[in-house]
């Protein structure tokens, strides 16, 4: 994960990577290229990794919030801003709540506090400027 700091759990916050080839590849292919920002969450889903699971790349876009993880099964999805008017993070879990979204697979997105405060504040003003 990340590099171990004195002080415990905020090691895992300093976990930072580009994408690999393979996300790159599906970030493109999804419109990532327009994204206000993207962000490596904490999140993990089932992409048919004999293994383990893949993480979560989100990336605000003009109209939707992007959810993409890179596997054998790839996971993707296109959230809509108008559909997450009632998201919240919470910085005692860490998690970004999706709601109301109701047919998103994805409901959380565990992220370090800043990258959920500005993921959340993106949200709000697309979501208010889209209304």
């Amino acid at each position: 994960m990340g590099r171990r700091v004195a002080g415990g759990w905020r090691g895992r916050w300093r976990a930072r990577r580009a994408p690999t080839a393979a996300e790159r590849g599906l970030l493109a292919a999804a419109g990532a290229d327009e994204a206000a920002s993207l962000v490596l969450t904490q999140s993990r889903v089932d992409v048919g990794h004999w293994l383990g699971r893949g993480r979560i790349w989100a990336a605000c876009l003009p109209d939707a919030l992007l959810l993409v993880a890179a596997g054998t099964r790839s996971h993707v999805e296109r959230v809509p801003f108008g559909q997450l008017g009632m998201t919240v993070y919470n910085p005692m879990t860490g998690e970004l709540v999706l709601l109301p979204a109701p047919e998103v697979r994805q409901r959380s997105l565990r992220l370090a506090p800043a990258d959920g405060w500005r993921l959340l504040e993106q949200i709000k003003q697309k979501e208010s400027s889209h209304a």
